[in-house]
């Protein structure tokens, strides 16, 4: 405020003199004795001021500044915590956003550098709630219902609130993705593509990653590549941090254990849509469950035992767990209502299995985890594998 007030009475001292010349003439003064004379202060409009010693060329360019800059802690200049902004405008990570309902995106953020390194004070609204709402602090959003909105974010020190428009589209009814190649396998050498497959109207973004690279390297797009034998996680990531993992088994590039994977997962959907027969059947043209993997093991010269426990409890083949599955792989479920394996199937990879199923009355492919339900997932009892 002194600052201001420094001014104020420079300008009056200007006038002072320049009215004081002008009376000098009239009055006949010899002007060249005054103070001050034409030669050292110019009375045209191109006056600038930074030319005095006396002027406070800091509050000059204070006032030469944007107009839509505010000078935070006008009324006490002593203060150390307001920030104060520089010539720059701040703007949002994204000029527009579309999520799903219920979900929640987080990294919307402002862009900006404050002259004295302090972070500002932001407060975030939504035009519309009912469309959008926004947490005030975080800048958090979260879809409510489908429709477009925009947010807003007013920082502090500035007049103008900067805006990202918010689209709202249905949500995903579940986040399982396709995955090329199907059976989840590779060759070293060998390149596939992951790819993200949702609902219809969904505008989510991914990125992806391996949990080692050195068995397969994958790209933020998905093109991944089989480096060394070996199995991995390949993790997509949704903006919002949430994730979906899928394993990736790479082969040796000669192994004669990777040609019988893929004759045997070829075996088994040949038989798609054969009819289910309860009488314990090991086809070729209609299966039971166990009659159904038999079936598929012996087409590759593998000779599996005649029934579900006897198979669960054969140790020729190392356990794997429900997280260790990998294409190939035989699983094995009980119910809801009981602890004891019931049910036979070859894992197909991508959460994926191949079954006679006895609801279906036909070989068909299952989702471990789908939209409609986890009941492979929750009634898995133990898998076995077969092909090192």
């Amino acid at each position: 405020m002194e600052r201001y007030l420094s001014l104020a009475l420079l300008l009056a001292l200007l006038l002072t003199t320049v009215n004081s010349t002008a009376l000098a003439e009239s009055e006949g003064i010899n002007i060249d004795e005054a103070v001050f004379t034409e030669s050292d202060i110019s009375l045209s409009d191109a006056l600038d001021l930074r030319d005095l010693d006396i002027v406070d060329v800091d509050l000059l360019n204070d006032l030469d500044a944007d107009d839509s800059a505010q000078i935070i802690g006008e009324e006490d200049d002593s203060s150390d915590t307001a920030v104060q902004p520089n010539k720059s405008n701040p703007v949002l990570t994204a000029s527009s956003i579309t999520i799903g309902v219920k979900e929640k995106y987080t990294k919307l953020k402002v862009q900006m550098t404050a002259s004295n390194g302090k972070s500002p004070k932001i407060k975030w609204r939504s035009a519309n709630k009912k469309i959008a709402k926004v947490d005030s602090k975080t800048g958090k959003i979260t879809g409510v219902k489908k429709g477009k909105t925009t947010v807003y974010a007013k920082i502090e020190g500035y007049k103008k609130e900067i805006k990202c428009k918010v689209k709202v589209l249905k949500a995903p009814k579940a986040r399982n993705f396709s995955i090329s190649p199907k059976n989840g396998s590779l060759k070293v050498g060998q390149v596939g593509q992951y790819k993200i497959d949702f609902d219809s109207g969904y505008g989510g973004s991914f990125t992806f990653s391996s949990s080692d690279p050195e068995i397969a390297s994958i790209d933020e797009k998905g093109l991944v590549t089989a480096v060394a034998p070996g199995t991995c996680k390949i993790t997509a990531t949704m903006y919002n941090d949430v994730s979906h993992t899928v394993s990736l088994q790479v082969l040796d590039s000669g192994s004669s254990e990777n040609d019988k994977i893929e004759k045997l997962l070829e075996c088994a959907r040949s038989k798609l849509g054969k009819p289910y027969d309860s009488r314990h059947n090991f086809g070729p043209n209609s299966f039971d469950c166990i009659g159904f993997t038999y079936w598929c093991y012996k087409q590759v010269g593998v000779k599996l035992k005649d029934s579900t426990s006897k198979q669960v409890d054969d140790d020729r083949f190392m356990e794997v767990s429900y997280d260790e599955l990998a294409p190939g792989d035989l699983v094995y479920f009980h119910t809801d209502t009981s602890n004891k394996a019931d049910h036979a199937a070859i894992y197909l990879g991508n959460g994926e299995i191949i079954h006679a199923s006895y609801t279906a009355g036909e070989v068909i492919i299952s989702q471990m985890v789908s939209s409609k339900s986890d009941y492979y997932k929750r009634n898995f009892h133990c898998a076995r594998r077969v092909f090192t």
